[in-house]
């Protein structure tokens, strides 16, 4: 019978290892998902600048994403998405410019 229990303690040990295993390299992949995020979010603010720059500069949408290899579709998103965060920019800036205002 002995030989059993000691089976079953090692088995739950192995289980143990594994899990704290397991769990370190979960927490190890979130903090390299939380590097690549910062990274993507940066290029996709500065990709959403030249977008901005190519709108105004008259460059059609197709021009653009073939200079980034991307399709039109995604383009098209990245620029909507460029405009929309700078239209709430600047709704920002107005709302705090109207907050400091001196009133009558």
């Amino acid at each position: 019978m002995t030989g059993s229990s000691d089976e079953i303690r090692h088995a739950r040990e192995l289980l143990a290892h594994e899990r704290a295993d397991v769990l370190a390299a979960l927490a190890a992949a979130r903090g390299e998902a939380q590097k690549i995020a910062a990274g993507q979010q940066a290029w996709r603010d500065a990709v959403g600048l030249l977008l901005e720059r190519a709108d105004a500069a008259g460059v059609s949408v197709n021009e653009m994403a073939n200079a980034l290899g991307l399709s039109r579709q995604w383009t098209s998103h990245l620029r909507d998405e460029a405009k929309r965060r700078e239209r709430l920019e600047v709704s920002l800036v107005t709302a705090e410019a109207l907050k400091r205002r001196p009133r009558p």
